[in-house]
């Protein structure tokens, strides 16, 4: 597995609901992590499982914010 650099995080705020892109550079692919609320807590989706385990300081860090505590 070649090396993995979180490119940019993206914080959304919509009428729908709040949710956070990452895209991570694996080599010459950029994946795109999306992280959304679930009950108290969050769930990723849009990569394999070796590149969503690095987004989880980023989901733990922002888990209020996507339940709308500012």
């Amino acid at each position: 597995m070649n090396e993995l650099k979180i490119k940019d995080v993206q914080l959304i705020d919509q009428k729908k609901g709040r949710k956070i892109i990452v895209r991570i550079k694996e080599g010459n692919i950029v994946h795109k992590v999306t992280i959304e609320p679930c009950y108290e807590s969050w769930q990723q989706y849009g990569a394999p499982q070796e590149v969503l385990k690095r987004t989880v300081p980023i989901a733990e860090k922002y888990n209020d914010w996507l339940h709308g505590i500012d």
